[in-house]
Protein backbone atom coordinates (compact mmCIF):
# COMPACT_ATOMS: atom_id res chain seq x y z
CA UNK A 1 0.00 0.00 0.00
CA UNK A 2 1.42 3.30 -1.01
CA UNK A 3 1.03 6.37 1.13
CA UNK A 4 -0.05 9.50 -0.57
CA UNK A 5 0.11 13.03 0.73
CA UNK A 6 -3.25 12.67 2.50
CA UNK A 7 -2.03 9.77 4.55
CA UNK A 8 1.07 11.70 5.51
CA UNK A 9 -1.03 14.75 6.43
CA UNK A 10 -3.35 12.60 8.58
CA UNK A 11 -0.33 11.05 10.28
CA UNK A 12 1.17 14.47 11.03
CA UNK A 13 -2.16 15.75 12.39
CA UNK A 14 -2.49 12.73 14.69
CA UNK A 15 1.07 13.25 15.95
CA UNK A 16 0.39 16.96 16.56
CA UNK A 17 -2.84 16.16 18.40
CA UNK A 18 -1.09 13.62 20.61
CA UNK A 19 1.74 16.07 21.24
CA UNK A 20 -0.74 18.79 22.23
CA UNK A 21 -2.54 16.37 24.53
CA UNK A 22 0.72 15.34 26.16
CA UNK A 23 1.82 18.95 26.61
CA UNK A 24 -1.56 19.82 28.12
CA UNK A 25 -1.22 16.94 30.59
CA UNK A 26 2.34 17.93 31.52
CA UNK A 27 1.35 21.58 31.87
CA UNK A 28 -1.62 20.68 34.10
CA UNK A 29 0.58 18.46 36.26
CA UNK A 30 3.23 21.17 36.50
CA UNK A 31 0.61 23.73 37.54
CA UNK A 32 -0.79 21.30 40.12
CA UNK A 33 2.68 20.75 41.62
CA UNK A 34 3.35 24.48 41.58
CA UNK A 35 0.06 25.19 43.35
CA UNK A 36 0.76 22.49 45.94
CA UNK A 37 4.27 23.79 46.61
CA UNK A 38 2.98 27.37 46.89
CA UNK A 39 0.26 26.23 49.31
CA UNK A 40 2.85 24.36 51.39
CA UNK A 41 5.21 27.36 51.40
CA UNK A 42 2.40 29.73 52.36
CA UNK A 43 1.27 27.37 55.12
CA UNK A 44 4.81 27.00 56.45
CA UNK A 45 5.49 30.74 56.25
CA UNK A 46 2.18 31.42 58.01
CA UNK A 47 3.23 29.10 60.85
CA UNK A 48 6.43 31.06 61.34
CA UNK A 49 4.73 34.44 61.19
CA UNK A 50 1.82 33.31 63.35
CA UNK A 51 3.85 31.65 66.08
CA UNK A 52 6.97 33.79 66.41
CA UNK A 53 6.22 36.82 64.25
CA UNK A 54 9.28 36.34 62.03
CA UNK A 55 9.70 34.71 58.63
CA UNK A 56 11.94 31.62 58.36
CA UNK A 57 15.62 32.24 57.72
CA UNK A 58 17.31 30.65 54.69
CA UNK A 59 19.17 28.28 57.04
CA UNK A 60 15.88 27.12 58.56
CA UNK A 61 14.41 26.57 55.10
CA UNK A 62 17.45 24.53 54.01
CA UNK A 63 17.38 22.45 57.18
CA UNK A 64 13.69 21.70 56.67
CA UNK A 65 14.14 20.76 53.03
CA UNK A 66 17.06 18.43 53.86
CA UNK A 67 15.05 16.62 56.55
CA UNK A 68 13.18 13.87 54.74
CA UNK A 69 11.54 12.27 57.76
CA UNK A 70 7.73 12.30 58.05
CA UNK A 71 8.04 14.20 61.33
CA UNK A 72 9.91 17.14 59.77
CA UNK A 73 6.92 19.49 59.96
CA UNK A 74 6.22 18.47 63.56
CA UNK A 75 9.84 19.17 64.47
CA UNK A 76 9.55 22.68 63.03
CA UNK A 77 6.37 23.38 65.01
CA UNK A 78 7.95 22.04 68.22
CA UNK A 79 11.01 24.22 67.62
CA UNK A 80 8.82 27.27 67.07
CA UNK A 81 6.82 26.62 70.23
CA UNK A 82 10.05 26.21 72.25
CA UNK A 83 11.51 29.42 70.82
CA UNK A 84 11.77 32.49 73.09
CA UNK A 85 10.29 34.50 70.22
CA UNK A 86 7.03 32.58 70.69
CA UNK A 87 6.80 33.78 74.29
CA UNK A 88 7.66 37.34 73.26
CA UNK A 89 4.94 37.33 70.60
CA UNK A 90 2.35 35.96 73.03
CA UNK A 91 3.40 38.41 75.77
CA UNK A 92 3.05 41.48 73.57
CA UNK A 93 -0.68 41.56 74.34
CA UNK A 94 0.09 42.19 78.01
CA UNK A 95 3.07 44.47 77.50
CA UNK A 96 2.84 48.12 76.56
CA UNK A 97 4.51 47.79 73.17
Amino acid sequence: MLFNSWHFLAFVLVILALDALLHRHVRARRMMLLAASYYFYAQWNWQYLGLIGLPPTPDQVDAFLKDETPQAYDKVIDTLLASPHFGEKQARHWLDL
